[in-house]
């Protein structure tokens, strides 16, 4: 019957008539949905995702050297041997932020 409450079929807690069980079905909590990352095969729950977003190592985020000028975008899972392949070029920009600061500002009374 359409007016007849059903529980939601993941055990969520919800009921509700065929309508709004199909609406809640789409944005249950608890329904299974991939990560959106290219290249990660993670499935979760739906009132997990946020966070794995946050943790998942196909991320791509700015080089944390990125206010320094490395203009590099990176895997997470990738960061740690982006900073150690590009020390170098890393100590270079950071030399050039310190080549500018004015001279009587590291001037100690």
């Amino acid at each position: 019957c359409y007016y007849s409450r059903y529980p939601c079929p993941l055990e969520c807690g919800f009921s509700g008539d065929t309508t709004s069980i199909e609406k809640h079905l789409s944005q249950c909590d608890l329904l299974l949905v991939s990560c959106s990352n290219e290249g990660c095969n993670e499935t979760v729950q739906m009132k997990t995702l946020n966070d794995h977003l946050t943790k998942c190592p196909f991320n791509i985020e700015p080089c944390s050297y990125s206010s320094h000028g490395c203009r590099d975008k990176i895997y997470k899972r990738d960061m740690e041997k982006h900073l150690e392949e590009m020390y170098d070029k890393h100590l270079i920009l950071i030399a050039d932020v310190v080549k500018v600061i004015p001279v009587n500002y590291l001037t100690i009374s």
